[in-house]
């Protein structure tokens, strides 16, 4: 100090702000986190030319096995947090997306396997910032029965408050091929094989055609990906937004396989005054498809190529296309019939946060997530006898609210209190439409209500709803011990009729042994940690 009253001060940059993991219904320092969770930081995730947000997780998160079902566009992948938790149940874990628990329900018709459509391919994988996978008992109670599989807790992008407008726009280009097509015989090889077969049977000699096709080579092709993402954000000193838009079109390694999705998103958070801001999350998307059988049936076109004998023409002399009986002429299939799916959807928040007293935060959120699926099949009078069509069109419709009280103290000692409480309603809607017919005068006539004979007029109406009470209380006492209990009550009309509700929870603690003097400031370990958890 001296008598001129000017100091200059040099400020060196430093890591001062410890890590924070998203979990259920909020936020928390990792250091003092005694859950099981995997961060996918942004830029972990960031520049990744995936199409759907769960191959994101693939050899990213430890105990997290991701794995497609199928090589049929927008199939679902199979996810699975630490192995499979049920025999006979579903394996998937939770989605939530901004708050939102996503419908996972497959509302599609099944194209001769059990692979179902991904109920995250309307999700822009550009859009997302992060992605927490929360694994033990302890992360998963606040979920409740929903929680038995694992959560995992997608958050968009949000645009940083005070922060200049940045655009960005990414493209990308890909192609895929299939990495093992298994080499078949050509017709002359087959002749001299099955001859061979015979004759060690004391059979005679069969005579065959001697045309051939390569049905293998006839149904692959070279499929495309490309991508381009749009987006915007920025904020002021109490206002903070992201603009995004997305377009993709690709097309499988096999034919027919083509899939279209076009989607958009804003994200808007204000700060109003001190003690009240809000703020939304809105995504609409729409997605066209043309799809083609699962593996392992006869309207897949590579199982129906491996299947067909070598003499056998998709076409006759003149080039017309032939009906191959049982084993699906897929040539045929592909550039007569119809088999199309187009999908929107609308997910969403909005949400107000009020400051009632220093430490004591209340919450309300209210949420949607709109799936209006329209299925049409149209089978030609080659294929299908008289020809066939069909047409499915269904709405799935869920809204959601939650309620949160948060109370959080810190004692200034490396000590803190946190206490939530919460309520949450959810309920959704299904309504289905279904027709189909036979017998059509011609081809030319593409529509249910043109067929001689109906074959199915069918609605469909279900409803279920989720009513939740939920609690957590937190402590970490000078900076070394913590621990942590959480419950949560569900009611749902999916339960029993003798017992509506039932009741999870959770306890974990965890010690940081680093703090403790027999480790401060050693130079080969600076931060351990021992958690455990039951529930």
């Amino acid at each position: 100090i001296t008598s001129s009253n000017v100091y200059d001060v040099s400020l060196a940059a430093g890591q001062v702000l410890d890590e924070l993991v998203v979990v259920g219904y909020g936020s928390r320092s990792a250091r003092y986190n005694t859950q099981s969770v995997a961060v996918l930081s942004e830029n972990s995730i960031k520049n990744k030319p995936v199409l759907s947000p769960q191959e994101l997780l693939q050899g990213q998160a430890a105990g997290v096995q991701m794995v497609n079902s199928s090589g049929v566009l927008g199939a679902q992948a199979n996810v699975r947090i630490r192995g499979a938790a049920s025999i006979t149940g579903g394996g998937q874990p939770l989605f939530v997306v901004d708050g939102v628990p996503m419908t996972d329900d497959v509302r599609s018709t099944a194209q001769g396997g059990g692979t179902g459509l991904n109920p995250l391919m309307n999700i822009n994988p550009a859009d997302i910032e992060t992605m927490t996978v929360l694994k033990d008992a302890a992360a998963v109670a606040i979920y409740g029965s929903r929680g038995s599989n694992g959560v995992v807790i997608i958050k968009t992008k949000q645009g940083g408050k005070g922060e200049k407008t940045k655009i960005n726009l990414d493209y990308y280009s890909g192609w895929s091929n299939p990495t093992n097509v298994v080499e078949m015989l050509n017709t002359e090889q087959f002749i001299s094989f099955n001859n061979a077969w015979r004759s060690q049977r004391n059979l005679a000699a069969q005579t065959l055609p001697t045309d051939y096709f390569d049905w293998p080579t006839a149904v692959l092709q070279t499929g495309r990906s490309n991508s381009i993402n749009l987006s915007a954000s920025g904020g002021t000193a109490k206002t903070n937004y992201y603009i995004g838009g997305s377009y993709l079109n690709e097309s499988g390694f096999t034919i027919g396989n083509e899939s279209e999705r076009l989607s958009g998103r804003l994200n808007l958070n204000h700060v109003a005054n001190d003690w009240f801001s809000f703020g939304t999350n809105l995504s609409v998307s729409n997605i066209n498809m043309d799809r083609i059988g699962a593996e392992n049936n006869t309207f897949a076109p590579l199982t129906s190529a491996y299947l067909q004998l070598p003499y056998v023409l998709p076409r006759d002399a003149s080039g017309n296309l032939l009906n191959t009986g049982f084993v699906q002429n897929v040539i045929a299939i592909e550039q007569l019939n119809t088999n199309y799916l187009g999908t929107r959807r609308t997910t969403g928040n909005v949400f107000a946060d009020f400051k009632l007293l220093p430490g004591l935060v209340f919450r309300t959120d209210w949420g949607m997530d709109e799936i209006a699926n329209t299925e049409k099949r149209r089978n030609v009078n080659l294929l299908t006898p008289g020809g066939s069509a069909g047409r499915d069109i269904n709405n799935d419709y869920k809204w959601l609210t939650t309620n949160t009280l948060t109370y959080d103290k810190d004692y200034g000692t490396n000590s803190r209190f946190s206490l939530l409480g919460g309520y949450s309603f959810e309920t959704s809607r299904f309504l289905g439409v279904y027709v189909a017919g036979n017998g059509f005068a011609s081809d030319g006539l593409p529509n249910v209500n043109s067929a001689s004979t109906p074959t199915l007029t069918d609605e469909q109406v279900s409803q279920w709803a989720l009513e939740s009470q939920f609690a957590r209380a937190s402590t970490n006492i000078n900076g070394k011990y913590i621990a942590e209990a959480t419950i949560r009550r569900d009611g749902s009309s999916r339960f029993g009729a003798n017992q509506r509700y039932g009741v999870f929870w959770a306890v974990s603690g965890g010690w940081i042994l680093s703090e403790e003097g027999f480790l401060k400031n050693n130079e080969v370990v600076n931060f351990l940690k021992l958690t455990a958890s039951y529930g």
